[in-house]
């Protein structure tokens, strides 16, 4: 069989690791750039499934295989058969080329977020029943308790990591005040299901591995055999793959690009850099910035706004305008509406007055914003539908009370929008019934 002489060949070792280096870029070529860290965009899969498969074999193998070995190989050394038992893991890495699939150029975010969770659990699903069956030939021992012990290992090992990577992260963030967008609570709903499953399943797992016992001994791995390493298939995997970078990579160097001149806060380069090319040149896997559900996303979108020009394309307008969308999105109560019951005007005001965005928005940046709203033709309906978000600026800059905040009162006054205690002059947007707000025309 395949799988026994894969155990036995001494050639499985290198070409796994050949193959888990592959998987590395199927993972990565259109996802993020290998110049922002080469070391973990090449190497991050190999050093994690390293830790993931001694703690399979420490678990598993050292674990409950031992426990059941004839007394001939009971005082041997277990770390003797850690090599042959590492070969046969990395040899599934080809399941993980499925994550290769660029689902995000024909899906929008919120579906391509639900496909990368199905691709997720189809491989982790795969190449759970994948090894159950290697345990089962390797060692031979059923298959149902060989998939049990693959489940208590792959259930641990599943609730730490989603726990203090995915959750904490989600945790520190509603903390702060901050919500998710729309795409990450599809997955961080689906990480907390399979949370929530991977504890039962593990509890279930570890009660049938006590009730359970072989009735005859395992099997120990047997020892290897030199074979010759197939360096065609591997070189062979090896152009399919650096050709598949060549294509994807100039798609993600053009978003990192962008990124980083607004991190710089280089925002009149950062837009002639975007100005530059359609959006189809960019990788649809990362969004372009500014993002729109981070606590620097309304200074960087106002800083863009303010330095926006008549040549700039239309498609650049559109996308600020749907950043501007996502941070008042970012503030909504925490269980999000439907569509067609959106938030007041004056929740959308409290939520503002009750975050972070305001704070960290400086007068300069506001002031740019709001001359941008109250001159570019463009973004008239953005601000006949965002009225709150203008009334908790006008408030947030009552409160601050500085001579830096005053021409920015002075400039929202010109809109119409004025601290409660004022009068509205007639006409102004201030005075502007509820419902000819709600009914404002949408862009798109």
């Amino acid at each position: 069989m395949a799988i026994q002489a894969v155990a036995r060949s001494r050639a499985a070792l290198p070409t796994a690791i050949g193959m888990v280096l592959l998987t590395a870029v199927a993972r990565s070529y259109d996802q993020t750039w290998i110049g922002e860290n080469p070391f973990l965009w090449l190497l991050g899969p190999l050093l994690f499934s390293l830790v993931s498969g001694t703690w399979l074999f420490l678990i598993v193998y050292a674990g409950f295989v031992r426990a059941h070995w004839g007394p001939d190989d009971q005082w041997g050394s277990v770390w003797r058969d850690w090599p042959t038992f590492m070969g046969i893991y990395w040899m599934t890495a080809p399941t993980g080329w499925i994550y290769a699939i660029p689902v995000e150029r024909f899906l929008d975010d919120i579906a391509s977020a639900r496909a990368n969770i199905t691709l997720l659990a189809i491989v982790s699903l795969w190449r759970v029943l994948l090894f159950a069956r290697i345990v089962q030939v390797v060692c031979v021992v059923k298959y149902g308790i060989a998939l049990t012990w693959v489940l208590i290992a792959a259930c641990i090992e599943a609730c730490l990591v989603l726990f203090f990577t995915s959750f904490g992260q989600a945790i520190g963030r509603s903390m702060g005040g901050l919500r998710n967008s729309p795409a990450e609570d599809v997955i961080l709903n689906a990480l907390g299901f399979s949370l929530v499953a991977a504890f039962w399943v593990g509890v279930v797992a570890i009660a049938v591995a006590c009730v359970w016992r072989l009735r005859a001994f395992s099997r120990r791995l047997e020892p290897r055999r030199p074979d010759p390493i197939p360096f065609q298939p591997l070189a062979a995997g090896f152009v399919f793959w650096t050709l598949a970078a060549l294509w994807g990579q100039p798609f993600v160097y053009r978003n990192v690009q962008a990124e980083r001149l607004v991190d710089d806060q280089r925002y009149r380069e950062a837009l002639d850099y975007l100005a530059g090319f359609a959006p189809s040149d960019f990788a649809p896997s990362r969004p372009l910035p500014p993002k729109g559900y981070e606590y620097d996303s309304l200074l960087h979108v106002a800083e863009l706004i303010a330095r926006v020009g008549e040549k700039d394309p239309e498609w650049l307008r559109d996308h600020l305008i749907r950043r501007l969308d996502e941070v008042v999105d970012s503030v909504r109560s925490r269980h999000r509406q439907p569509l067609e019951q959106s938030p007041s005007q004056e929740e959308i005001a409290e939520n503002f007055q009750q975050s972070y965005f305001l704070h960290r928005l400086q007068p300069k940046a506001a002031q740019g914003l709001v001359d941008a709203l109250s001159t570019q033709a463009w973004l008239e309906p953005w601000t006949h539908r965002n009225h709150g978000f203008l009334k908790a600026m006008v408030n947030h800059a009552t409160e601050a009370a500085t001579t830096a905040w005053q021409p920015v009162l002075e400039s929202l006054a010109k809109l119409g929008i004025r601290p409660p205690d004022s009068v509205p002059e007639s006409g102004s947007l201030q005075s502007t019934p509820p419902q000819a707000v709600d009914n404002a025309p949408r862009t798109p």
